[in-house]
């Protein structure tokens, strides 16, 4: 599918997700968010994004140094997106949005605990 290359900073693109975590919640099970997706490179360049939870690219650009997307989700784990050439599919940048939900209210039962030296009426 894609041709992974080892480091993609050699690539020289650069890619940015905001925000990095998506926090369902308490009580919820998922994440409703916008995510907002910024990419630069050193060079103009022919890519196209792609997010986990689809087969087709979100949106390609064509021999440009940057571009962003807005993509709106609803989160039940973490959602990864990437960059890739449209010419042989190398990926150039990846970039992972963490799924974290908040524990539901417990009742905690408060025990007083009694100080030594507090005093008890008989």
């Amino acid at each position: 599918m894609w041709a992974q290359q080892p480091d993609t900073a050699d690539q020289g693109v650069k890619l940015i997700i905001k925000p990095h975590i998506c926090v369902a919640p308490r009580g919820e099970s998922s994440c409703i968010s916008w995510i907002d997706v910024f990419w630069e490179s050193d060079q103009a360049t022919d890519l196209c994004l792609y997010v986990s939870e689809q087969d087709q690219s979100l949106k390609c650009w064509q021999q440009q140094l940057a571009g962003s997307h807005r993509h709106h989700v609803t989160l039940i784990n973490n959602l990864d997106f990437w960059l890739a050439s449209i010419q042989n599919n190398t990926l150039l940048a990846r970039s992972t949005v963490k799924f974290a939900a908040l524990q539901p209210h417990r009742k905690h039962n408060r025990r007083r605990n009694a100080l030594p030296w507090s005093f008890q009426n008989p």
